[in-house]
């Protein structure tokens, strides 16, 4: 995962042509691996029916640069579109999903956003996921260049 990410981080960074800062923002990175289980929601009860959301995480932006997403066949993530609409993301079976965090719509100066996202729970299984995020070190300065 952490080859993956650091391959799409030099693509960005060369189609923004910017390669050559590549070197110095990815030295000024600590990558953080976060194991997540998410358990079965309770069962509707018949006073509830209808009303019931069971939010795993609330929404969100990370203030990674890039988040890699792996996760079991349990679906529940969700991404606010540009329209304010949440969409639910149907990820295939071995795949992974990408979002951008904080860091690199700043390093970008916007041309990329940052993707909030949460994750709903429904059905009667566990989701487990798998994430990892490249951070900037603690008192590193970001800022688009």
């Amino acid at each position: 995962m952490l080859e993956l990410n650091f391959l799409i981080l030099k693509m960005i960074f060369k189609s923004f042509g910017v390669e050559k800062q590549y070197d110095t923002r990815i030295e000024n990175l600590a990558s953080h691996l976060w194991l997540m289980k998410y358990r079965v929601p309770p069962p509707i009860t018949p006073s509830k029916k209808g009303t019931q959301t069971d939010v795993g995480v609330l929404p969100h932006t990370d203030m990674s640069s890039l988040t890699i997403l792996f996760q079991n066949k349990v679906q529940g993530l969700r991404v606010l579109s540009k329209k304010g609409n949440w969409i639910h993301v149907m990820v295939p079976e071995g795949a992974f999903v990408v979002l951008v965090g904080d860091a690199l719509e700043a390093w970008s100066n916007g041309r990329l956003q940052a993707a909030e996202h949460m994750v709903v729970m429904s059905g009667d299984k566990e989701r487990y996921a798998c994430g990892l995020l490249t951070l900037p070190k603690e008192k590193t300065v970001i800022d688009p260049q």
